[in-house]
């Protein structure tokens, strides 16, 4: 099974990750993931491009301290998409970077200072990617970069990133909206200033700081290290997923946003089974079962019902539906309206919860309890895996205040 940057993340610790997947990767209760950096493809023709010149610095943001370089500031293939962080007792001590081949988006990894001590992080992440934000390729990559601080200005709590898209002809562009998160005690008066990458350069590795002294060591700021773009020739890009013969039967009645989400959280559920069951049930305490696999993986079908689902009176709007002993479900209009300006991170870890609430009730769970359980059983696996934001909650956030 092929792993990534956002199942770093998804372990207790960057020796857990090692331990598991024998190579650095990310997304989890340690990144990004993106929102998700997995997602299936098919090709795409466009420009072939490498990273070239000397690497030029982009200032720090944030405060000085111990240096430790993530990335190769020379590459001529790897570029970064992402930055993530985890704490121990309030100390942002763990920091990755996720980094995408600049043609092959499938080629992707992370790099990761782990100065929490012995016994790892033990916080959720905070963090920003633009891993598969690209439309219909990836090849959008960090440029520019803002730290966000507490009251004290010795720690690290919002991270902002500005993106640059490499264009299907092979120059960059910029890309929006930026991609940021922050934890509750970033204030807003201690954002510091940005520091960018010369124009027409993105970043190919992070100069990460860190306070001096014993373990955990707080990370206090951040600097890039750019290079500019030449076209080599042609490439197939890999692109996002529309269809995927492996997965969901069938999903209908959606628009392209609704499809492109309701397909790839099938997607990294199913080619991460073994770690969504494992914490599944772990947080339900039973047997997952076969079946609600299945549904995800080969039989499952997913409408997009887009009326007005809302009862009057004060009752409760429905969000989605699923049949006993039937193999679809619907989403309502009330969930898109709920979800629909999120970040991609937070609208897909919606849709996790939501999914497999759904889903369950298809596998014979007929009550609320057991579904409700599993939704957000399947909600914290994908806040856990992505870069969710830390405040997004099941209940206010995605709408699902059963």
């Amino acid at each position: 099974m092929r792993k990534n940057w956002t199942q770093l993340l998804r372990a207790h610790s960057i020796r857990d990750a090692i331990e598991s997947t024998g190579r650095l990767v990310v997304c989890s209760t340690a990144i990004m993931c993106a929102i998700g950096l997995y997602q299936p493809s098919v090709a795409l023709a466009a420009a072939a491009v490498e990273l070239t010149g000397e690497p030029a610095p982009s200032g720090l943001t944030g405060f000085p301290g111990s240096k430790f370089t993530l990335g190769d500031p020379d590459s001529t293939s790897r570029a970064l998409v992402g930055v993530v962080s985890r704490e121990r007792s309030d100390d942002p001590c763990f920091v990755s970077v996720g980094w995408e081949d600049v043609n092959q988006s499938s080629v992707h990894g992370a790099l990761t200072k782990d100065l929490c001590g012995g016994n790892g992080p033990n916080s959720g992440t905070m963090g920003a990617t633009y891993a598969n934000t690209g439309g219909t390729a990836n090849r959008v990559f960090i440029a520019g970069a803002q730290v966000c601080m507490n009251s004290a200005d010795d720690k690290i709590k919002g991270i902002h990133l500005r993106g640059q898209r490499i264009t299907d002809a092979g120059v960059l562009e910029d890309f929006g909206p930026d991609e940021q998160d922050a934890r509750t005690n970033c204030h807003q008066d201690h954002w510091k200033r940005w520091v960018n990458c010369p124009a027409g350069q993105v970043a190919t590795a992070a100069i990460i700081h860190f306070e001096a002294g014993n373990t955990p060591r707080s990370w206090t700021g951040i600097e890039l290290r750019c290079r500019g773009l030449r076209i080599t020739g042609t490439t197939s890009l890999d692109t996002s997923p529309s269809v995927l013969s492996n997965r969901l039967a069938d999903v209908t009645d959606c628009n392209a946003t609704e499809e492109e989400d309701i397909r790839a959280v099938a997607w990294n559920i199913v080619d991460d089974w073994g770690n969504f069951s494992k914490s599944m049930e772990s947080a339900i305490g039973d047997d997952l079962g076969k079946c609600i696999q299945g549904r995800f993986s080969a039989n499952g079908k997913v409408q997009c019902v887009h009326e007005e689902k809302c009862k009057q009176d004060g009752v409760k709007c429905k969000l989605g539906f699923g049949g006993g002993l039937g193999t679809k479900i619907k989403i309502f209009g009330t969930f898109f309206d709920t979800t629909g300006a999120m970040p991609q991170p937070d609208r897909r870890a919606c849709y996790a919860a939501l999914m497999a609430h759904e889903f369950s009730h298809t596998c014979e769970l007929y009550g609320e309890t057991g579904p409700e359980a599993r939704a957000r059983a399947a909600f914290n696996y994908w806040k856990g895996r992505f870069a969710v934001s830390s405040s997004l909650k099941i209940d206010d956030g995605c709408g699902m205040n059963d």
